[in-house]
């Protein structure tokens, strides 16, 4: 099964991935490919002009993709997300649309229901935060009309709750696949 964590920024993602991980053993975890990447390419996210991150994010989109799919049993915050609020190439937004509807089986998207942790990379600005949930919303929705075979679910609550809540979800369509 193919688990796609959708966020805005400081939502408590990677904590969700790393915590199904722990409790879904075979699972493949798949939370800082866009660093990788970069670390690879020696890309700098905060020195780059329209062109170098445009290809970035076009090799973003095909290292992503590749990550997923060479397994069946993921679970990511997968960076393709992270072009629906960067990305000012509409190729590759249109290819990211596209492709997240197409990749996940299951699609867990976490609202903007926590503080924003000031990790000194991220953006601690709540409104600029809501602009971004808005991208990820529609993706959500997009995702759903595209691919009715993906569940695609909100998981509210403490990390607790939101483990709880996506374990069932798991289950259930484990349950229903056999």
């Amino acid at each position: 099964m193919k688990i796609w964590i959708a966020w805005a920024f400081s939502t408590g993602k990677t904590t969700l991935a790393e915590e199904l991980h722990k409790n879904l053993p075979g699972y493949l975890l798949d939370i800082d490919a866009e660093r990788d990447l970069a670390d690879m390419l020696d890309f700098d996210f905060n020195s780059h002009d329209k062109l170098e991150k445009a290809k970035y994010q076009a090799r973003l989109y095909v290292y992503s993709k590749n990550i997923v799919n060479i397994t069946d049993n993921i679970i990511t915050d997968s960076p393709l997300q992270v072009h629906l609020w960067y990305t000012d190439n509409w190729v590759i937004y249109d290819l990211i649309y596209k492709n997240m509807s197409d990749l996940y089986d299951v699609l867990l998207y976490l609202p903007p229901e926590i503080e924003i942790e000031n990790d000194w990379i991220r953006n601690i600005d709540k409104e600029y935060q809501k602009k971004v949930d808005e991208k990820i919303k529609e993706a959500c929705c997009v995702t759903e009309i595209r691919n009715p075979n993906c569940i695609v679910k909100t998981i509210k609550g403490n990390i607790n709750e939101r483990l709880i809540q996506s374990l069932e979800i798991i289950k259930d369509l484990n349950n229903v696949n056999k």
